[in-house]
């Protein structure tokens, strides 16, 4: 036998650039400027309705004069608003709202405008985000990016006593209606009725006693926020009513009650009585300023996933090597701990269907700028010791996190992992540009028999494999050798004389091949005979040292002659022992 040996090339491209709460479009010369949109509303949730954006409509307004300019609907994915020249412009996305602002005048029309919860579009919640943005005339495909943020503060219910039932939650003095707009002021709120809501039936977590999203309500300045809050539940059959909350437990922290905020009200029992205290929080990360959540220091970077183009290798792939389901980033700084992780960024499962495709993601919020490791994840789900991952987490302490376990041989997607260094001279802007190649942890086997041979495989098995990977498989973790069955399946070979058979194995690396071997289990023909034949192969008597991450292996069968018989027969059918 002998071996083939090529590597599989780049499986993605990853492009960095950034956006900050104030864009710079650069276009063509064209009078009216299209420009790309794209929509963000956070990712630290914790109920499915809140996650829910619908279609959006754009308010454009003159930066200079406040003068309005025009209303555009636009969807969420392959959205675009269109600009009349060049110029300066302040943009209002609001989302999820039922019918349009008429008849605006300008900016400080549009911060005079309010809505009410009947709105809304059914299951939905009202959002809003705010963007300014400069159009000049320099650089193709411009684009626009909205962070947007509900209008509504949630509530939500903790129960730590034991037995209690909750039967009701009234909730007292809720604003009836809100504003688009908001700042820190809140002076141009104008005086608005407060209405009751009483819930009765409630979607308990079974995890945590949390009944969540009991209600949604809008933000209000401290003049008028008159909120109160009454418990009800029942433990064995006896109602027990809870103190009231009133509104200074609401303001808590922050001077309004203010929207896309949290409050956790939790029961305790304290000296035989049910208590109830309350926590504010932020609903997900990012700080707000001017009613749109911004990155600290506008440091933000902008990720173009794409397979690499014109790389002959890449056409080695199959298209399940190349699906990626999930997608992380972990960042660290430069002095090597965390500094923040970016999990589930992609909505949807992609596989590229050529080699030209892409995918963009972004990465907002980014801390600071200055050195940092960026550690990129794909198909996370073999790699289930990234929960381990803490705000306390080291460069050195990420790279020793271990992949899961191989029992057998790997399946599709495969894990891919990619570390790519940006350093303190590498920003331009609050904006660091670069690119990675995603790398799978596994290597893959194939084998190709030459028709001569008169060997037909029926069951390939690999004995000694390595069980162990690092997520960042760069290094060859040691585990414990396991056996692995291979996948016997001929492909339409289109080359004259050979037998293809792809996929074979998919394995850990390993850093050497001592002890491993393969048992060939088929059948031998010579002439018009035909008889059972089990081989047996050290990989190291094939020059094949070592199994690499990211790499492809063809072994090659062109003859069996001087390949060691294990067990099997003659032509005419006689067993003969090795």
């Amino acid at each position: 036998m002998k071996k083939q040996i090529f590597f599989l090339s780049a499986l993605l491209a990853l492009g960095f650039s950034g956006c900050s709460d104030k864009e710079n479009i650069e276009t063509g010369n064209s009078e009216e400027i299209r420009v790309a949109v794209t929509f963000d509303i956070g990712t630290n949730t914790r109920a499915v309705n809140d996650l829910f954006l619908g279609q959006v409509t754009l308010y454009v307004f003159n930066e200079e004069t406040e003068a309005y300019v025009s209303t555009q609907e636009t969807q969420i994915e392959g959205g675009t608003i269109t600009f009349p020249g060049k110029g300066s412009y302040i943009v209002e996305a609001i989302a999820n709202e039922k019918n349009n602002l008429k008849g605006l005048k300008d900016y400080e029309d549009f911060k005079s405008r309010t809505t009410v919860y009947d709105n809304a579009k059914e299951g939905c919640l009202q959002m809003r985000g705010v963007q300014t943005a400069k159009v000049t005339n320099v650089t193709q495909n411009p684009s626009m990016y909205f962070q947007m943020r509900r209008l509504v503060a949630r509530i939500n219910i903790v129960n730590e006593v034991t037995d209690f039932k909750l039967t009701e939650a009234r909730l007292s003095g809720a604003m009836s209606a809100s504003h688009f707009y908001t700042d820190e002021s809140m002076g141009y709120w104008t005086a608005s009725e407060t209405q009751e809501m009483t819930v009765s039936s409630f979607a308990e977590n079974p995890e945590n006693d949390t009944y969540k999203s009991v209600f949604y309500v809008y933000e209000c300045p401290n003049a008028q926020c008159n909120l109160s809050l009454d418990v009800k539940g029942t433990i064995d059959g006896i109602e027990h009513a809870v103190p009231t909350l009133k509104t200074v437990d609401f303001i808590g922290k922050y001077a309004p009650l203010r929207r896309n905020v949290q409050y956790n009200v939790t029961l305790n029992e304290v000296d035989g009585a049910i208590v109830a205290t309350l926590e504010v929080t932020d609903w997900e990360e990012g700080e707000e300023t001017g009613g749109a959540v911004v990155s600290p220091d506008a440091n933000s970077i902008e990720v173009e996933i794409s397979a690499t183009a014109g790389t002959s290798a890449y056409a080695t792939a199959f298209p399940e090597e190349c699906a990626v389901n999930d997608l992380s980033v972990y960042l660290f700084g430069a002095e090597g701990t965390l500094e923040k992780a970016y999990t589930n960024l992609l909505t949807e499962e992609w596989t590229p269907e050529n080699v030209d495709e892409g995918k963009k993601i972004i990465l907002k919020n980014v801390p600071t700028t200055g050195g940092k490791t960026l550690y990129i994840i794909a198909n996370a789900e073999q790699a289930t010791s990234l929960t381990e991952v803490s705000e306390n987490t080291t460069k050195d302490d990420f790279k020793a996190l271990l992949a899961v376990n191989a029992t057998g041989n790997l399946k599709c997607p495969l894990l891919m992992f990619k570390e790519v260094e940006i350093t303190a001279e590498g920003w331009t802007d609050n904006v660091a540009q670069v690119s990675a190649v995603l790398e799978r942890a596994a290597a893959r086997i194939d084998l190709r028999v030459n028709d001569e041979s008169g060997f037909t495989p029926e069951k390939v098995t690999l004995v000694g494999a390595n069980s162990s990977s690092y997520v960042i498989a760069s290094t060859a973790a040691s585990g414990t050798p396991i056996n692995l069955e291979g996948t016997v399946e001929a492909s339409n070979n289109e080359e004259a004389g050979y037998k293809l058979y792809p996929q074979l194995f998919y394995l850990y690396s390993t850093g050497s091949t001592e002890g491993m071997y393969l048992l060939l289990e088929g059948t031998q023909k010579s002439g018009d005979k035909t008889a059972d034949a089990i081989y047996k192969k050290p990989l190291s008597e094939m020059e094949f040292s070592k199994i690499e991450h990211n790499t492809c292996y063809t072994i090659t069968i062109n003859d069996v002659d001087g390949v060691p018989i294990v067990a099997g027969g003659n032509i005419d059918g006689e067993v003969v022992e090795d």
